[in-house]
This record gives structure tokens, C-alpha cells and sequence, in this order.
């Protein structure tokens, strides 16, 4: 019986959500969600009495979601041989399930953070033990690839790749944690329905102690996506704490694309050169290499 309740209030977290993303918050009533799910009338009353509750379904069913999607997004760890392996060019065709690493990195919602072994990724840039990529494709042996690539070379350089600083710490070129971030923004905004939700909760809960914080400051994906954010900058060589004014710009972004000008593809920027142009005007962080 309980487990038939919480379906059913799944269900209506569900149809809250396409409602909301499809006519507006307005629309979002009792008999509405009974139509989006061909009930009788007066069936969401029954497990959901009032619009205030509807709203919980909703913000709650978005916070389970985005859950579910980092859940998702983390590959396995790496193998210890991997490097061994890498170097001699014996490595299988899917250690320990690197195709899947590449897929979940491509895949990573709600930040785009997946992590291996306890190591953080940023913006798609996934990483298990010291291996990293930018772009979706996995390496091993402390090497990082940008675009796709893999090498086993921990020194690799150019435009295509990524280096590697003190203690086998990943460097990225601004271009190269551009391309990452903006292979985030196109799957985060690939979820249209959440996030055109999203936007319209924000703005009508602004009054509302507890569930606006739930869809902004609080919400699930706003930490994860601090997180990576400051790795990336810290392989950037930049400063870490600056974490929020980048999410603050690709919040920007996706919503340019989804509710903004960019939602008219003739209006629409290159995110990957916004971002780009950002990281490169920030200072570099000043390191013990620096000091005299």
C-alpha cells in the first residue's frame, strides 16, 4: 500500500514538472495533474491536498532527479596497473570500464561531476586516480586528453592534450576547460523540462523560506557543481574560491539558452568562447614556484 502512495506521489511529482515547463507555473493545479495523468477527477487531491504541497512534489521530485543523475555519472575506479599497462601498450580495450567512464563523463547532468576512486572531476573532466580527460575520453597513467584523445604520455603537450604540474597535479589550457564546461551546459540543457521548472519555481518561491533555497542556494546540484567548478580552476592555475562566479556563468548561459535570447537559434552565443574568454582574464594563482 505504501509502496503504491509513493509511486503515485512520484507520479505527480512528475506531471508537476511538465506542467510547470510546458504551460507555465500558473497552470499547475489539482485538475491539471489529474488530466496529465488521465486520472478521475480529484484523484491528486487525494495524495496531494493542497498547492503548496504540489509545489513540494515538484521541488522535490527535481532534487531526486538531479540525485539520480550524479548517481549516475560516476565511473568505477581505475586499476592500479593501469599506468604499466598504458606505457607498454597491452592495456585492454575497456579496463575496468573506461568506455563507461568516457560515457558517463559525456553524459554527467547536474554539474557534469563524476568521480573515481574519491577524485574529483570538473565540468566532464573525469578522473580516476590520476588519469583525467577534457572532452569525455578516459586515460590512465596520469596523462590527461582534451577533445576525446588518449595518451599514456604524462608529459604530453600541445593543443589537444592536457599536462600535468607538480605531484602528477592535471593542468588544462582555458580552451581546454572551455570545451569541458561546454560539453556540461549542452547536457544540463538537453534536461529542458527541469530546468524551464526550475526557473519558474525560483521565481515564484522567491517569498519562501523553505522551498526557494531548495531550488538555488540549497539545491543538490549547486554543490556539486561549487566542487567541480573549483577543480577545474585549480587545474587552470587558477584561484579555487572564484568556484561561484563560474557557476554563476554557466547558470547564465543555460538560461540564455533556454529562456533568453538563445532560445531563438539565430540569437544564440558561443558559450564555449564566453567561457573561454573568462578563464583567460582570470590571474593565475601564485604558487610556491613563484616565490622568490
Amino acid at each position: 500500500m505504501e509502496e503504491g502512495i509513493g509511486e503515485r506521489r512520484t507520479a505527480i511529482g512528475e506531471a508537476a514538472i511538465a506542467i510547470i515547463a510546458r504551460e507555465g507555473l500558473r497552470a499547475l493545479t489539482h485538475r491539471a495533474v489529474d488530466r496529465e495523468l488521465a486520472l478521475p477527477p480529484g484523484s491528486t487531491s487525494y495524495y496531494v491536498r493542497t498547492r503548496r504541497q504540489l509545489l513540494e512534489a515538484a521541488v522535490n521530485r527535481l532534487a531526486h532527479r538531479t540525485g539520480q543523475d550524479l548517481d549516475a555519472a560516476a565511473p568505477g575506479p581505475a586499476r592500479p596497473d593501469a599506468r604499466a599497462e598504458a606505457a607498454s601498450g597491452t592495456a585492454p580495450t575497456d579496463p575496468d570500464g573506461l568506455a563507461s567512464a568516457r560515457a558517463s563523463a559525456k553524459a554527467a547532468t547536474a554539474g557534469g561531476v563524476a568521480t573515481a576512486g574519491g577524485v574529483a572531476t570538473a565540468g566532464g573532466v573525469a578522473t580516476a586516480g590520476k588519469a583525467a580527460t577534457a572532452g569525455g575520453a578516459a586515460t590512465a597513467g596520469g596523462a590527461a586528453t582534451a577533445g576525446g584523445a588518449a595518451t599514456a604520455d604524462p608529459g604530453s603537450a600541445g593543443t589537444g592534450s592536457a599536462g600535468t604540474g607538480p605531484a602528477g597535479a592535471v593542468t588544462l589550457t582555458p580552451a581546454q576547460a572551455a570545451a569541458a564546461i561546454t560539453a556540461v551546459i549542452d547536457t544540463i540543457a538537453a534536461r529542458r523540462d527541469d530546468n524551464l521548472a526550475r526557473y519558474a519555481l525560483a521565481v515564484d518561491l522567491t517569498t519562501d523560506p523553505d522551498l526557494h533555497p531548495l531550488v538555488t542556494a540549497q539545491a543538490p546540484v549547486r554543490t556539486k557543481m561549487l566542487h567541480a567548478a573549483a577543480t577545474l580552476l585549480t587545474a587552470c592555475g587558477a584561484d579555487p574560491t572564484r568556484a561561484p562566479e563560474l557557476v554563476a556563468l554557466v547558470d547564465g548561459l543555460i538560461y540564455d539558452r533556454l529562456a533568453g535570447s538563445g532560445a531563438h537559434p539565430e540569437a544564440r552565443i558561443d558559450a564555449g568562447a564566453v567561457v573561454a574568454a573568462y578563464l583567460t582574464g582570470l590571474p593565475k594563482r601564485a604558487t610556491s614556484q613563484d616565490l622568490p
